[in-house]
Formats: C-alpha cells, sequence, structure tokens
C-alpha cells in the first residue's frame, strides 16, 4: 500500500495543482461516485443487479470458491 502511495500521490498532487477544484469535482465526483451510483446502460439499472457484482468485486476469492464448489 505505500508502494502504491509513493507512485500515486504525485500524479494526484500535480493534477491539483493544474486543474484545482475541478479536478476534486470532476475526477472524484463525477468519474467515481456518480457514474457508480447512476446506470448509464439499460442492463444493470436494477439495484438488485449490483449486489452480487459488489460482492464478488469485495469477495472475489469466496464468490469464486463457491463457483467451484457448486459445479465440481
Amino acid at each position: 500500500m505505500i508502494v502504491f502511495a509513493v507512485i500515486a500521490k504525485p500524479w494526484y498532487i500535480i493534477m491539483y495543482k493544474i486543474h484545482a477544484q475541478d479536478f476534486i469535482n470532476i475526477f472524484f465526483g463525477f468519474q467515481n461516485v456518480t457514474r457508480f451510483l447512476t446506470p448509464e446502460h439499460k442492463i444493470g439499472s436494477q439495484v438488485y443487479y449490483n449486489i452480487p457484482i459488489i460482492l464478488g468485486g469485495f469477495f472475489h476469492g469466496a464468490y469464486s470458491a463457491a463457483w467451484l464448489l457448486a459445479f465440481f
């Protein structure tokens, strides 16, 4: 995690110095939060569609193990 922070942090600092508050509003506000909360396509527009996707992302090892146990 420290290596990631050392590599990534300078980019965030430079972008903030160049674009100021617009960087925070657009990059974090729109690109991360708004795009996560609002659907761009018809598929996945229901709330129940995203639950297994999010759980699969958080618990991909357990999700894969359950899938393997179910089919083998």
